[in-house]
């Protein structure tokens, strides 16, 4: 992609940066950007900001703080609150534990989510079985995916009540999944 094409792929998405200054940035010029330019440039570039951020297999090193030299996936480790800096221990794991808490509440949500496919999937073939033997296993196995489901339910209410007390907002939960905050509600 030519300068000019990445300009106008910003433009289409409301971000102005002119031909100069993105060859500033290509050649270190302009040492700095904000997020909606590197969120933008991502776009446009059709990669994660992240990659941009910390080139994963296209440089050995970068500097993420002055002095302090990390490779990229150790930068990326800081960054998602997963480990500190290397040589850096006062840059320790995310300790307010927020990243933790979204990862887990994704994992219900998943978890969650393909226990309903799987609950209703099997009840499906249950109907078709062609046997008592058949349709009796497949029964089973869906009221164990159901015990699945519930236990996601269970969980997404502890996590979702974690935030709530370290005054996070909670994200948004899918519509089957309303239910969760109005159960837990006094």
């Amino acid at each position: 992609m030519s300068v000019q094409q990445l300009s106008d792929a910003l433009a289409r998405r409301g971000v102005t940066i002119q031909r100069p200054v993105l060859s500033n940035l290509e050649n270190g010029r302009r040492p700095t950007i904000s997020v909606t330019e590197l969120h933008a440039l991502a776009a446009a570039l059709g990669v994660s900001p992240l990659l941009l951020e910390y080139p994963l297999g296209r440089i050995e090193a970068l500097e993420v703080l002055p002095g302090v030299e990390a490779t990229p996936w150790e930068a990326l480790q800081w960054a998602l609150g997963n480990q500190p800096l290397p040589g850096c221990p006062e840059t320790g794991p995310d300790p307010t534990g927020t990243f933790a808490l979204w990862q887990e509440h994704v994992a219900c949500v998943t978890m969650w989510r393909r226990a309903v496919e799987d609950a209703k999937k099997l009840r499906a073939e249950a109907d078709g079985a062609e046997s008592p033997d058949e349709r009796d296993r497949l029964i089973s196995d869906a009221k164990h995916a159901e015990l699945f489901e519930s236990g996601a339910i269970s969980a997404l209410r502890r996590i979702r009540r974690q935030m709530r007390t370290a005054e996070l907002t909670p994200p948004e939960l899918p519509l089957a999944l309303q239910r969760v905050d109005d159960e837990a509600l006094p």
